[in-house]
């Protein structure tokens, strides 16, 4: 195998080690008794690259914005500032526990291809994408411990895709 000449793609080479993703987490400060939230180190995940292509693509192609998703509390400020609502209003705002590991993957990878149908994406280009997404995320795995556990269904928080497939499932949700 010859290096290639270029130092950022020799360096990208050298972080091709691959293992097992780590398990950690991260405290919620701001709920009540402070939970920790798992998250998975992804990024040495063997389809790490391939799912970060995928996400891109996908977003790229489909043009999907999720009609329901806040992007932060200043847009959703600004948002709510345009608008009037009659007096006594409430704003409501719903918390998915445990999200990422309660979506399912198969369910939401067809509405992803249902996405690309409606933006008239040619069926084998579909079928390649379907295929390697599925090779992505079926495999969800962490270790944690010494041990290694594995996703039954669900994403893994810190997985490239992951967001992208949550707010896939939970748009179709919502509009249902």
């Amino acid at each position: 195998y010859i290096l290639p000449s270029n130092s950022r793609q020799r360096d990208s080479l050298k972080l091709m080690n691959f293992a097992v993703p780590r398990l950690y987490g991260q405290v919620k400060l701001h709920k009540l008794g402070f939970p920790i939230r798992p998250v998975v180190a992804y990024y040495t995940h063997p389809s790490f690259r391939l799912a970060k292509y995928l996400a891109q693509w996908f977003r790229d192609t489909a043009d999907f914005k999720p009609k329901y998703t806040v992007l932060n509390s200043s847009t959703l400020a600004r948002d709510l500032k345009t608008r009037t609502f009659p007096t006594g209003s409430r704003l409501l705002s719903f918390d998915a526990k445990n999200m990422y590991t309660n979506i399912p993957v198969l369910q939401s990878i067809e509405l992803m291809c249902g996405h690309l149908q409606r933006k008239l994406v040619h069926p084998d280009t579909i079928a390649e994408f379907k295929s390697l997404i599925t090779i992505c995320l079926r495999d969800n795995v962490c270790a944690f411990g010494g041990k290694i556990y594995k996703f039954h269904d669900g994403l893994p928080m810190g997985g490239p895709l992951s967001s992208l497939v949550a707010d896939i499932f939970l748009d179709n949700l919502e509009t249902q």
